[in-house]
């Protein structure tokens, strides 16, 4: 039979064409997705559950609301990876190149400053 994870506390067991397989049977219980035993985790944009998702790059996180499209990385401890924070605007650090002021950014290498016109002005 065939297992389908309804939610977290039901299964169900469906079987094909199968003349000796007498239709389904649900089963009561505590499950959880295969490879993942972490914590249910809420996404930061509109609140929905996110799902354990396989991609090229590995094992990831994926909100389940259709109109949001958030993702957040599964590190290699096992845990999920914090959200990405959105730049911060310092308007009164204006930019000696350009126009510009400077915004505080979370990258892959840590927090850092750059002109809020970035990557166009570095």
């Amino acid at each position: 039979m065939d297992s389908y994870l309804i939610d977290p506390k039901r299964k169900l067991h469906v079987c094909g064409n199968n003349p000796t397989c007498d239709g389904y049977e649900i089963e009561e219980g505590e499950f959880r997705i295969k490879g993942y035993d972490g914590p249910i985790v809420e996404c930061e944009k509109c609140g929905s559950e996110m799902h354990l998702k396989m991609g090229r790059f590995g094992k990831y996180m994926a909100c389940t609301n259709e109109e949001c499209k958030n993702t957040r990385k599964i590190l290699r401890n096992g845990e999920v990876a914090p959200p990405k924070e959105d730049p911060v605007p310092l308007p009164e650090l204006p930019c000696e190149k350009s126009d510009a002021y400077f915004v505080l950014r979370d990258g892959a290498a840590g927090v850092f400053l750059a002109a809020n016109t970035f990557p166009k002005s570095r």
